[in-house]
């Protein structure tokens, strides 16, 4: 249902005059035909990411790691407004009004903003696609488009007040662009007192882990840690959070499982709203080295400077997630099934390791 009514409003947007893009990875393009004719028929482009049919294409250039590279993000840019997280379009993920509320999402959107990082991610993505744009937007008209578009926020945001809060729009395209891992890693690293992680699908990263560790043997940082009990993906389900987290909960990492609904917010909050970031990246393999990722950077100017307005929504929402949830005891442990279905599931995620790794350029990023 929320799929349609979001695909109606933007139809009802292009025939107002504005310019439409939708841009769904083909590996889930389940878009209704009949709505998407009709965005396309009022001049809305719409755009199937890393199509199936360059499959083959992928392959016999050797480059067969390219068809594993999905589009992960969830981003809306409407005008100045730009919006972020980990939502998807889908009845799940939605609330009781619009669907089943089997999901617990976090996204962020900010006001007024110049945006012209997040019109380059997505010219960037057209223009990758450029066989898939009608012809009268393909090559420089393509490029005037944007241009315009630039030049339009550009003064529009020179007239608004200065905010004491810088805003940034971090990218992963791996291996090329690797700004959200990049930038959680530096952020990590930079923990003077506390680190808070909202993350339901885990994996042990070694870089991520790494900095945790220094942070709270060296530095005395606070860590703390609220992952999913119930995950979705099958491959993940097996896992007990007392094994995933055990070396963080030996060093004194609080450690909570939302044990009701699916998880799927990510998050990371650095001293107190110093650093938040929030946006699509998982904590595994597939995040840091293989999907296209998107998240929202907001960082205060001034060390002793006001919070982003948005932090002190972040917290409410935190506290209350926090408060529902139950705190993983290190005791637990698998029984004798349970075991033996986690191993197979190793197996299966080494493999996944191996392809998210063996790209044709990049390594995994050491820690420095």
């Amino acid at each position: 249902m929320i799929a349609n009514i979001t695909l109606e409003k933007m139809i009802r947007a292009q025939e107002r005059g504005c310019r439409t893009v939708l841009v769904v990875d083909d590996l889930n393009f389940y878009v209704a035909r009949q709505g998407v004719e009709r965005l396309q028929k009022a001049g809305g482009v719409v755009i199937k990411n890393n199509p199936f049919t360059l499959a083959w294409r992928h392959i016999s250039n050797g480059e067969y790691q390219k068809f594993f590279n999905r589009n992960h993000q969830k981003v809306m840019l409407v005008d100045s407004h730009v919006f972020c997280g980990s939502l998807n379009v889908a009845d799940p993920y939605s609330g009781v009004r619009y669907g089943d509320s089997s999901f617990r999402d976090l996204n962020i959107l900010v006001r007024d903003q110049e945006a012209k990082d997040v019109r380059s991610f997505f010219m960037e993505i057209l223009s990758q696609n450029e066989e898939q744009l009608p012809e009268p937007m393909q090559g420089q008209a393509l490029l005037k488009v944007f241009s315009d578009l630039d030049e339009k926020f550009a003064a529009k945001h020179a007239s608004t007040q200065e905010s004491n809060v810088d805003f940034k729009f971090l990218e992963e395209r791996p291996p090329s662009k690797t700004e959200v891992t990049d930038h959680i890693l530096h952020l990590v690293r930079s923990a003077q007192s506390s680190i808070r992680i909202i993350q339901p699908y885990v994996q042990n990263i070694e870089e991520v882990e790494h900095e945790l560790f220094e942070a709270m043997d060296k530095r005395g940082v606070s860590v703390e840690i609220i992952t999913a009990r119930k995950r979705d993906q099958p491959i993940y389900q097996s896992f007990l959070n007392a094994d995933l987290f055990s070396e963080l909960m030996k060093r004194g990492a609080k450690i909570y499982e939302e044990p009701y609904k699916y998880l799927h917010m990510k998050a990371v909050d650095i001293d107190d709203g110093r650093y938040l970031t929030i946006g699509s990246l998982n904590q595994d393999h597939c995040s840091y080295y293989q999907n296209n990722e998107a998240n929202v950077l907001l960082s205060k100017k001034e060390p002793n400077g006001q919070v982003a307005p948005e932090y002190n929504q972040f917290r409410k929402i935190y506290n209350n997630l926090l408060s529902e949830c139950r705190r993983v005891h290190p005791d637990e442990s698998y029984s004798y099934g349970g075991y033996i279905e986690n191993k197979l599931w190793r197996l299966s995620l080494f493999a996944t390791r191996w392809v998210c790794l063996n790209r044709e350029v990049g390594v995994p990023r050491k820690s420095e």
